[in-house]
């Protein structure tokens, strides 16, 4: 359920960030630019993952840390770019803090979108041990099917929200439905990946955990190969 939430955070945020861009700091030549420095910045984010696995010692904790790491650098660049007057934060988000921080919010999110990988093979050998047969097929395929079904429904999700705040093609966008697509485009995704980040602390699997199933399944299999 948490990574199906994730892949709507990820829909959601990547549609939305370009309203943003465009409507509230009316900086749509930077979306490019930015996008692409956060772009870079979440592949060095998904490169740091194993060593702050080591660090925090357990891969689950990390996630969470992770998570809700990304999600309180994204309220921060939603709170500057609220309280900042407008002249100020277009000028910071052209290569000031505004745009570093927006580009930590990347890094951030690099590494959040690609532990499921790391818990995939987990759960895989979790169900191998705990029911006794391979469930590979199934786990990686629902993995799949989220990743569609939550893509959609978070492109979905956003339709429903601009439509309800009243932004619509060729509409005058007004100081209140600015300040509303800054809200939708930062602040709702963030909060949905807080709550992912609470619905992890269920998924009751840690590395010592782990390391223990593994000792078990290949005592297993000692024992199965020495009948066969």
């Amino acid at each position: 359920i948490g990574i199906f939430v994730m892949y709507i955070v990820q829909a959601f945020r990547n549609s939305s960030i370009i309203y943003v861009f465009t409507y509230y700091f009316e900086l749509p030549e930077m979306q490019s630019i930015a996008l692409t420095s956060m772009t870079v910045a979440s592949i060095l984010g998904t490169l740091t993952m194993k060593p702050f696995i080591r660090k925090v010692k357990d891969s689950n904790r990390a996630f969470i840390i992770w998570t809700v790491a990304g999600a309180v650098m994204y309220i921060i660049f939603y709170f500057m770019s609220k309280t900042m007057e407008f002249e100020s934060a277009q000028a910071s988000l052209q290569y000031g803090l505004l745009f570093w921080i927006f580009v930590l919010c990347g890094y951030f999110q690099g590494a959040y979108y690609n532990f499921v990988y790391v818990l995939l093979p987990m759960s895989v050998d979790y169900g191998v041990w705990k029911y006794d047969r391979n469930q590979s097929g199934f786990i990686y395929s629902l993995n799949g099917f989220s990743l569609t079904f939550g893509s959609s429904v978070g492109a979905a999700l956003l339709g429903f929200v601009l439509t309800g705040m009243g932004y619509a093609e060729g509409v005058t966008i007004t100081e209140a439905l600015k300040s509303n697509l800054l809200f939708v485009g930062i602040m709702v995704p963030s909060l949905l990946s807080l709550g992912h980040a609470a619905l992890q602390m269920l998924f009751g699997l840690n590395d010592n955990k782990y390391h223990e199933i593994l000792k078990d399944l290949g005592e297993r299999n000692k024992v199965s190969d020495s009948v066969e």
